[in-house]
């Protein structure tokens, strides 16, 4: 008789270890998934020829797509990367990619983003979409990129 009382609390602590593992499994599968989400987002602006001013469909795509992300999770940590076409110097490119970069930047800031949270680098003309030597090209070069990624635990 005790070996069947044994059997049957053995069965049944096996039967609810499974369970649990199987909670857990899931619940890990959501926090990967949740964690996945949030990994990074990527969003493109751009900018007319020699401007570093965000025009008003430049607005609407970081209203739309980059405020809700990076205002709703304050874990992200935003990098905005300025670009520039192939015309003008390095020098003047690195300078108006930096401003590009820095024109997205505050506009984060206004609409309630903590600036501690933003970095901005210039790469100028160095890392072209487009390899293209033409208005179309050059029009594609001429952005800036911003990136929410989750901070490194």
């Amino acid at each position: 008789m005790s070996k069947k009382v044994l059997a049957i609390v053995l069965v049944a602590l096996f039967v609810s270890s499974c369970s649990a593992v199987k909670k857990s499994e899931k619940a890990i599968k959501e926090e990967v998934k949740k964690e996945e989400m949030r990994q990074e987002n990527v969003e493109t602006v751009y900018f007319d020829f020699d401007q570093a001013v965000l025009k008003n469909d430049a607005q609407k795509i970081l209203n739309k797509k980059v405020l809700p992300v990076v205002k709703t999770d304050e874990l992200l940590q935003i990098k905005i990367e300025g670009h520039c076409d192939e015309r003008g110097t390095n020098a003047y490119n690195r300078i108006l990619g930096k401003k590009r970069a820095e024109a997205v930047k505050k506009y984060l800031i206004e609409n309630g983003v903590k600036s501690s949270r933003i970095k901005t680098v210039s790469y100028g003309k160095t890392k072209p979409v487009d390899m293209g030597h033409n208005e179309e090209a050059w029009a594609k070069n001429r952005r800036a990129v911003t990136i929410s990624a989750a901070k490194k635990r």
